[in-house]
């Protein structure tokens, strides 16, 4: 797996830029975290890496949109998810 402009929120340094903590990461209201995956998918970024929900281990999500340009993952190191609704661009 190789993947460019990945945006990494699995540190507090990155979280706190985003105004992210653990609380939101891990809050059973998915809005804040729906919220910078929007941004991130319409900013272009190819994937997310963050801390699980549930507080082991790390969430790799890939918009699989966004694989070009040297980005790519191989059959096996993925499971697919169907988004409830697609990424829509902020209204300004």
């Amino acid at each position: 797996m190789k993947l460019l402009n990945l945006l990494d929120v699995s540190d507090a340094n990155a979280q706190a830029a985003l105004d992210l903590d653990l609380g939101a990461l891990r809050s059973d209201d998915p809005s804040r975290c729906r919220n910078v995956g929007e941004a991130a998918f319409v900013a272009g970024r190819t994937a997310i890496l963050a801390p699980s929900a549930t507080g082991h281990g790390s969430i790799l999500a890939v918009f699989s949109e966004r694989l070009n340009n040297g980005s790519t993952v191989q059959p096996g190191e993925y499971e697919l998810w169907e988004p409830n609704e697609p990424p829509v661009a902020p209204t300004p």
